[in-house]
């Protein structure tokens, strides 16, 4: 499962979210709307995802529910002590 804040929702790692989805990368490549070289450029390292496919990988994420909200956000502190 994909933990993010609500402020990290809005992008997801497309290759985390592959990971998670268990498809295989010809129907996540369908999903995405790129082509299987694609993911491969992605998955060894030699491209990045652009911010619009980590929008989508988002929205995919919260779609088939594999992407659970962290209830710290990046702006909350935690005292100790």
């Amino acid at each position: 499962m994909i933990v993010a804040t609500e402020e990290e929702i809005r992008e997801v790692n497309p290759i985390e979210l592959l990971s998670q989805s268990q498809l295989s990368i010809v129907k996540f490549a369908a999903y995405m709307g790129v082509t299987e070289r694609t993911i491969q450029y992605w998955l060894n390292g030699s491209r990045n995802p652009s911010p619009q496919a980590r929008r989508l990988a988002a929205e995919l994420a919260e779609k088939w529910g594999v992407i659970r909200v962290n209830p710290l956000s990046v702006h909350d502190s935690i005292e100790l002590g």
